[in-house]
């Protein structure tokens, strides 16, 4: 597995403790340092420190907070999951209602503009009641989560 810089400054400091306790002269020390910022994986690692008997080799644990992949865990869905879907025929309904809308609301602009006076808002009378019905629909078909 590959060593994160985290790691390898972590070996450091330990190398840096051996230097102190008289195990390491300063040519090992720096002929080590070379070795731990140019090591790829653990194992680079753990050659440099191996005949170091300071305290127990850190475990792998230790040297970095990243866990290996394991096997894929399928987690069930929960309620709170961020992209529920919507039954299709519901789908299809709030589309609808886009579009009915969409073009009732045009109509209105153009007579508005048209006749020079604002026109009484009567595209609220198609969309209002479809709109209803369909928050309706979604109380009792509620989306389901994507499996």
């Amino acid at each position: 597995m590959r060593a994160a810089d985290a790691d390898r400054e972590r070996i450091a400091s330990w190398l840096k403790n051996a230097l102190d306790e008289g195990r390491l002269t300063l040519d090992e020390l720096d002929e080590r340092l070379r070795d731990v910022y140019a090591a790829k994986t653990f194992g680079d690692l753990d050659r440099v420190v191996a005949d170091l008997p300071a305290t127990t080799p850190l475990e792998r644990s230790e040297l970095s907070p990243v866990t290996p992949p394991g096997p894929a865990v399928r987690v069930p869905p929960s309620r709170h999951e961020e992209n529920p879907k919507l039954p299709a025929w519901l789908t299809f309904s709030w589309r609808a209602w886009l579009v009915a809308v969409s073009i009732n609301l045009v109509i209105w602009f153009l007579v508005s503009v048209s006749t020079g006076d604002p026109a009484y808002f009567w595209p609220m009378w198609v969309a209002g009641p479809w709109a209803v019905a369909n928050v309706g629909l979604m109380i009792l078909f509620p989306p389901r989560h994507r499996s």
